[in-house]
This record gives structure tokens, sequence and C-alpha cells, in this order.
């Protein structure tokens, strides 16, 4: 198995200049996977249970918002039309594992891809809305809670 920095720089084409912001990214995922052992309980942790693991890939998603410049919100994108966003419908759907699984799967997803696809404010705001929308749920039950 492949470690965390051996897989980000088997997946860069060439040297961008955040392979250090994206494996701190995705080494806070993985203590967020490793701090949850309440998952297999199907119960929402508390925010002090993996207080410090929040706060760092907090901390890691603004350095990289500051480096890109961008400045994130969270806003359901106008394509998706109706009374819900596909999150919150999975949401009120799925089990706290599955949830809090799909949330850290779309941080690694577009915190690899980063530099590579898309327009990479785009990417970056999406890093921050799978982020605050799974720390939303974690404190409140509820992802697009203030």
């Amino acid at each position: 198995m492949l470690s965390t920095e051996e897989f980000i720089k088997s997946q860069e084409k060439e040297e961008t200049g955040i392979t250090a912001f994206k494996l701190n990214i995705l080494n806070s995922c993985n203590k967020i996977i490793e701090d949850t052992p309440f998952m297999v309980k199907n119960v929402p942790p508390t925010e002090a249970q993996i207080h410090n693991s929040l706060i760092a890939l907090d901390t890691n998603i603004r350095m990289l918002e500051k480096y890109y410049g961008v400045e994130s919100k969270i806003e359901i994108p106008k394509h998706y039309a109706g009374s819900q966003d596909v999150i919150s419908f999975l949401e009120d759907r799925v089990t706290v594992i599955g949830f809090m699984s799909s949330m850290i799967f779309n941080i690694v997803k577009y915190t690899v891809r980063l530099g590579r696809k898309d327009d990479e404010a785009k990417e970056v705001e999406k890093i921050r809305i799978y982020f605050t929308r799974m720390k939303n749920y974690i404190e409140t039950g509820y992802s697009l809670h203030d």
C-alpha cells in the first residue's frame, strides 16, 4: 500500500508547487478517519472527539485558499434546482459513516486533482464546501447549518 506522500507524488504530472498543501490536506483527512472509531456505532462524533483533526484540516484548507487567493462561500449551485441540493438529500438518507466518508472522499478527490482539471479557484472552493458541510454536520447534525 502506498503512503499518502507516495500517492500524492504519483498523482503529480509535474511539480506544481502545491504538493505540500495536498499532502497536508490528505494527512488531515487520514487523521479524521483514524480518530473516528465512533462511526462504527453510526453516531455522529462530537466536535471535541475530532476537534484537533478538524482544526488541522481547516488550517490546511485556509492555507490553500490563501495560496490561490480564494475566499470560499457555501452556496448551493444554481444547477441544483429544487428545495434540496444533493448533499442535503443524501444527508437525510445515509448513515453517519456514509455521509462523513462521502465528504472526505470529495475533499481528497478535489485536492488530488487540483491543478490538473478545472479552474483551481473552483476546486479550492469545492474542498472548502465539503469540509464545512462535514464540520457543520458533526457540530449540529445538519450540513448547511451556519
